[in-house]
C-alpha cells in the first residue's frame, strides 16, 4: 500500500503524467524529455517517493469540503477558514522523509515529522485568521468561538 499525504505532490506527478501522454500526440522532445526525466525520479526511490505515487487521501477531498469565507455579511454569525497540511514525512516537491514518516521525529526540520507539521499548522492558522480578521475591521466584529476540526493520519 502506497498512502498519500500530500496533495501538492499528486498534483505534481498527475500533472506529469498528462504531459508524457500528450507527447504520443506531438509534445516536442524537450518537453518530453522532462516528462520522462520526473517520472524516472519518483519511481527511482519508491520508499521515499510515495506522496508522488498515490492518489489524492481523503484529508484532501475533506479539505476541499469547506469553504472559506473573507468577509462577514451584516447578519453573519459564523464562518469558516481552513488550511492543509501535508502528511508527516512529506513536503511539496521533496522527496518524503522515510525517518520523518517511520519515528514521526523532527530533529532536523528536513525529517517533516509531527513537531515541525504542528508548528507549520500554528503558522499557517495564525496567517489564516490574521488575513481573516484584516477583512472584517468593522467595530461590531467579534470572534466569540474558535472550532477547529482537525484531520490526521
Amino acid at each position: 500500500m502506497v498512502p498519500e499525504n500530500n496533495r501538492e505532490n499528486t498534483a505534481s506527478r498527475l500533472m506529469k503524467f498528462n504531459e508524457c501522454s500528450a507527447a504520443r500526440q506531438g509534445v516536442n522532445q524537450k518537453d518530453a524529455q522532462s516528462c520522462e526525466d520526473f517520472l524516472k525520479e519518483i519511481n527511482k526511490n519508491s520508499i521515499s517517493n510515495g506522496s508522488y505515487r498515490g492518489y489524492y487521501s481523503n484529508i484532501h477531498w475533506l479539505n476541499i469540503l469547506y469553504h472559506p469565507d473573507q468577509v462577514l455579511k451584516k447578519d453573519q454569525t459564523s464562518a469558516q477558514i481552513k488550511t492543509y497540511i501535508s502528511g508527516i514525512g512529506t513536503a511539496a516537491g521533496e522527496a518524503d522523509s522515510v525517518i520523518g514518516m517511520g519515528l514521526g521525529t523532527s530533529i532536523l526540520d528536513i525529517f517533516e515529522g509531527v513537531v515541525t507539521k504542528t508548528d507549520e499548522a500554528m503558522e499557517r492558522i495564525t496567517q489564516a485568521l490574521s488575513e481573516f480578521m484584516g477583512f472584517n475591521l468593522s467595530p461590531d466584529f467579534c470572534i466569540a468561538k474558535i472550532q477547529f476540526d482537525v484531520f490526521w493520519f
